[in-house]
């Protein structure tokens, strides 16, 4: 008997089912646009148009490798806009002038479905974003402005009316998770109004500091709901919160907002109006971090046939904290400046004084060099040359206090000014340093929980991969 020296093979035919690759799409998509500006003296002409339309989908991935991703999105879009703008601009006597006037109409329509979502285990990556909505808008404004501008200052008045109608729809959500950090957002929505409003205005600014006033009325038919959260977390940067809200009202509103500005940064905005003619309520909130500077902002509204509203947003700037704490040493700085600056002005009329005088001591000196031979005239003259004297080594003395004066208080706010500089670096680095470190330490914590939970899921896959192909070797 001869046994035959051939081997069985495990089944060629078996395809491990978490090794398979796919990767497939399709889209088609068709647009239009034109923009044209014309200029006419000092009438500026801006016209655009727009047309969009698009159907895409595709999906990809390999499972064994722990990847997989989708996408579909589907819809379009339509964009008419026109204005006009005129302007004119006139100097007299250093003061700037100019006036101007325009208006502008919209329309926009959009209609449109979307989703895309890309996993990768291996890298311990997420990311995800949807929307579908429904839009439609049209608005037509117009706005009249005057400017006046003097030594670099600028005051703007500017008054405006508007109206416009919309009706949209809109549930949108985004997940992302990386090597960068993590964000999330989401909202939904819904609105149908018709609205008119008026608006007046008054900003002044000077260099890169402004201040803004406004007022504002609107007249409103509609009902509105809203939700919206976020939440975001980097190396760098945190920011976290979210309002809700809804209302129906055929109303009245007005409303009044100031606004500020540093040049460090720093803003501060805030809003609050009445409502006659509403019901509905809503409240929202947010706090912020990022380098050089932390925000947060609340608002609130609440109404039964009338009500009030507000909302408070405000930018803090980490120099603008350390500028605070040296503020007392820039003060005296400052102080001791302007002492500096008041003993010069002084010195320069002592200085006068003080020539006029050695002038006129030089005269009587001169005089009572020279006998007149009458006793009692040179006994005068003797007398008045001492007398003057005493006073002009008065306005001597006095000429010489005042500009010594002057350069050590000068130096004494140079020394102040300089310290306060060193003090405002010093705070502005301590303040910023301690807070982009919690939010570093954050970012560090949310990113070892990624890789350990990435890691996990994907020896979950590996396992079943094995698993499966074990059982194909088998069969």
């Amino acid at each position: 008997m001869e046994l035959s020296g051939q081997e069985q093979s495990p089944r060629s035919d078996f395809v491990n089912p978490l090794n398979n690759m796919f990767e497939a799409g399709a889209g088609v998509e068709s647009s239009r646009s034109r923009e044209s500006e014309t200029v006419d003296g000092q009438t500026t002409h801006r016209e655009s148009e727009s047309r969009e339309g698009h159907a895409r989908a595709s999906v990809s991935g390999n499972l064994s490798e722990g990847r997989f991703g989708s996408e579909f999105d589907v819809g379009a879009s339509a964009e008419n806009h026109e204005s006009s703008v005129t302007r004119a601009e006139t100097e007299i006597g250093g003061v700037q002038l100019a006036a101007e006037g325009g208006g502008s109409a919209d329309v926009t329509a959009e209609a449109g479905l979307r989703s895309s979502t890309e996993v990768d285990l291996a890298n311990s990556t997420f990311h995800h974003d949807s929307r579908a909505a429904v839009d439609v808008n049209a608005r037509v404004d117009a706005h009249a402005a005057t400017e006046v501008g003097v030594g670099g200052a600028t005051l703007r008045d500017e008054a405006r009316v508007g109206a416009g109608t919309h009706l949209g729809a809109e549930v949108s959500r985004t997940l992302n998770i990386d090597e960068n950090g993590i964000e999330s957002r989401s909202s939904a929505s819904a609105e149908a109004a018709v609205a008119a409003d008026a608006a007046v205005s008054r900003e002044l600014s000077y260099g890169g500091n402004s201040v803004q006033t406004e007022a504002r009325g609107e007249a409103r038919l509609g009902a509105e709901a809203h939700a919206n959260s976020h939440f975001e977390l980097s190396e760098d940067r945190f920011n976290a919160g979210g309002d809700f809200g809804f209302g129906a009202n055929a109303s009245l509103m007005g409303e009044g907002t100031f606004r500020s500005e540093t040049q460090n940064g720093s803003t501060f905005s805030t809003t609050a109006g009445g409502t006659i003619g509403s019901v509905g309520m809503g409240a929202g909130g947010n706090i912020g971090r990022e380098p050089g500077r932390t925000s947060f902002g609340i608002q609130a509204s609440g109404s039964i046939v009338g009500g009030l509203h507000f909302n408070t947003q405000a930018t803090i700037a980490d120099r603008d904290i350390a500028e605070t704490a040296s503020a007392p040493l820039a003060a005296g700085g400052s102080t001791y400046s302007a002492i500096g600056d008041g003993a010069d002005a002084v010195a320069r009329v002592t200085d006068g004084m003080r020539q006029s005088a050695n002038q006129r001591q030089d005269f009587l000196h001169e005089m009572g060099s020279q006998s007149t031979g009458n006793f009692i005239a040179d006994t005068g003259i003797a007398a008045a040359e001492s007398a003057h004297g005493v006073y002009r080594n008065g306005v001597e003395f006095a000429d010489t206090f005042a500009e010594e004066a002057g350069h050590a208080y000068h130096a004494a706010g140079e020394r102040l000014s300089s310290t306060a500089d060193a003090v405002t670096d010093r705070v502005e680095r301590a303040v910023g340093g301690t807070l982009d470190y919690a939010v570093e330490r954050a970012h560090t914590g949310a990113q070892y929980g990624r890789a350990v939970g990435g890691g996990f899921i994907q020896g979950l896959g590996q396992g079943a991969y094995n698993i499966t192909s074990l059982g194909g070797l088998l069969w």
